[in-house]
């Protein structure tokens, strides 16, 4: 690049995000001769959509190509695109000399690069169609999501705008597409209680006992959804396999071990617990059943009343359970929103690509086992409220950790049913232990699948923070949460935007490259004949017949082939000016395309993974 006159450069690696760090200090140390003639500021670092997820949340937004400017739908996976086909050279070639391995890469990737351009024709037009109804379904969508901001406090989208357009400018502000998750997590506050238990081991002299007050009450805590866990699939598989009730017995076996040492445990920091039970609930504690271990109850500090509590416990430990509580109900939450995130992506991902009964059971599958996970979210946010709800009081918090109903459990694209929906639906099941998991798909219990123009979003994506959290504080979660949501709608109407002109460019260049190949083997036709051959002898006429004859046909495929793409993209490249004047002016307008995009199996093109990350 150091001999081009390049204005910006939009540099994508799988860790870019640490890569990018020394780039201008190693830069500095090489040659004179290899310094890039590019301002800093002009040259972008982002991680390919594909290997984002992985990385820490304070990746994902900075170094998104989702919120990149003039990128479009590009994914930074191109070069890697090409392995399904060449991947198997590296066995047929690892005993191969240097040139016949040279040569037959070049065969495998030179084949792999004409399909390619075959295919330019059909992938082009394919892509632009979609990016035509994207385009204006996002630009919709984005506008009735602003009116309605905007008739609630006027002035605020705008002012989100800016904070974007400022954030862009300097990644080290907070990022607008981002919800900074409040509170603790359970690990968090784990982690304190083990310090401050610590700072109080080493400042006394006398050796303390080896079990902590945080591990007892932590070992309940995990008991108990081992137990809920437990209980689930066991309902869930009535009618059990031998091999099924084998692991089942495995399962209850190691958990009934588990609540034997806390038992131990609990004569030690429970030593009153006795005494404040009634002789039946006694009884129970003492057999422990090992045929039902799942339902066994452990008598932790939130089962007991106040004043039972204070007698029954030794200091300090219903406080402990008090704050592993409000861990694990944040902890529940944070699971639940990214379960219905998962759920909203699967089923998208569904309808868009999977066809045909297998396929489509084996999707089913996977939805499946994604509602289980938000139903065990769901089960455990309420028992881990409840809990904290005994030891803490009424209090601020209620308006954070709010009661979850079945109607709260929804995606940011779905909404509540009304009232004669719901009634609709209970008259439709046949009921069971699993009826709110019968969907199977993204239309959960009380939910469906809506427009931005009837959604509003469930209390679950702004709240659920530590601390005594009052209205005002509420208010300003729920903005965070409705920036977040508005800044990632006004991206992806961005997004698509720019690959309208991205895809017109391409069309272009495809066009007058083709055009340029035709013009350079016509003059390559008279090249060798006007040229003196070595030895002053004129070329023989048959040998300058057939170089002109190849090159001619080279220049007349090459012309041809500019003019069917002209043909086949015009309809389309008219409705991307129609389409992008309307989104300028503020004017969206519906496109119909009425080109067929022809599938030609000899054209392999581009096929897997790309297809995929487009979405």
């Amino acid at each position: 690049m150091r001999n081009c006159e390049i204005l910006h450069v939009i540099f994508t690696y799988d860790i870019a995000c640490q890569y990018y760090k020394n780039f201008w200090d190693r830069m500095r140390k090489l040659p004179e001769y290899l310094h890039l003639n590019i301002p800093p500021s002009n040259i972008f670092f982002y991680v390919p959509n594909f290997h984002l997820p992985p990385h820490k949340d304070d990746c994902h937004g900075p170094f998104s190509l989702h919120f990149a400017p003039g990128v479009g739908m590009s994914n930074g996976e191109g070069i890697e695109q090409n392995w399904e086909n060449s991947n198997g050279a590296a066995s047929q070639t690892k005993q191969m000399g240097p040139g016949s391995r040279q040569d037959t890469l070049d065969d495998i990737l030179g084949a792999h690069n004409y399909r390619k351009t075959l295919a330019l024709r059909r992938i082009l037009l394919k892509r632009m169609i979609e990016a035509l109804k994207e385009a204006v379904k996002h630009r919709k969508a984005l506008d009735a999501f602003t009116a309605g901001l905007e008739s609630a406090e006027e002035g605020l989208t705008a002012k989100w705008a800016k904070e974007e357009e400022e954030w862009q400018a300097d990644k080290r502000k907070p990022c607008p597409y981002r919800v900074v998750r409040k509170g603790k997590t359970m690990k968090d506050i784990e982690l304190e209680l083990a310090r401050e238990e610590f700072e109080v081991t080493a400042s006394n002299v006398q050796v303390v006992h080896e079990s902590s007050r945080s591990m007892f009450v932590v070992l309940g805590l995990e008991i108990e959804e081992t137990q809920r866990s437990l209980d689930f699939d066991v309902r869930a598989k009535k009618a059990a396999t031998t091999y099924q009730e084998l692991e089942f017995q495995k399962r209850r076996n190691e958990l009934n071990r588990k609540i034997d040492r806390f038992r131990a445990l609990q004569d030690i920091y429970m030593p009153a617990l006795r005494d404040e039970l009634q002789p039946e609930q006694v009884a129970l504690l003492k057999t422990n059943s090992k045929k039902d271990v799942e339902s066994v109850k452990l008598y932790l500090p939130s089962a007991l009343p106040a004043i039972k509590r204070a007698n029954a416990c030794a200091p300090g430990v219903a406080d402990i359970e008090e704050r592993l509580r409000l861990g694990e109900a944040t902890d529940a939450l944070e699971t639940l929103r990214d379960g219905l995130r998962m759920r909203t992506v699967t089923n998208c991902f569904k309808i868009e690509n999977i066809t045909g009964q297998r396929t489509n059971t084996r999707a089913q599958g996977i939805q499946h086992q994604i509602d289980l996970k938000i139903h065990a979210s769901k089960v455990r946010y309420r028992y881990a409220r409840e809990a904290y709800a005994t030891l803490a009081g009424p209090g601020p918090w209620a308006n954070l950790l709010q009661v979850l109903g079945d109607e709260d459990v929804r995606a940011l694209n779905e909404r509540a049913l009304t009232a004669e929906e719901k009634a609709e639906e209970e008259r439709m099941r046949d009921g069971g232990f699993l009826n709110e998991l019968a969907s199977g798909g993204v239309a959960a219990a009380g939910v469906v699948v809506t427009g931005e123009g009837r959604r509003t979003l469930s209390w679950i994506w702004y709240t659920g923070a530590a601390g005594g959290m009052g209205e005002r504080e509420q208010s300003a979660a729920a903005n965070e949460a409705l920036r977040a949501e508005w800044c990632k709608g006004k991206a992806r109407a961005a997004r698509w935007r720019e690959e309208i002109i991205l895809l017109e460019e391409e069309m272009r260049r495809s066009i007058v490259s083709s055009q340029y190949m035709a013009s350079t083997w016509e003059q390559r036709a008279s090249l060798r004949a006007a040229t003196e051959p070595e030895g002053g002898e004129e070329l023989p006429a048959e040998l300058a017949e057939g170089l002109a004859g190849y090159a001619f046909e080279h220049a007349a495929t090459a012309r041809a082939r500019a003019d069917t793409l002209q043909a086949a993209w015009a309809e389309v490249r008219g409705k991307a000016r129609v389409v992008l004047e309307g989104l300028d002016s503020g004017e969206v307008v519906n496109v119909t395309v009425g080109t067929v995009v022809e599938v030609d199996e000899n054209e392999a093109g581009e096929r897997g993974m790309y297809e995929e990350l487009q979405g």
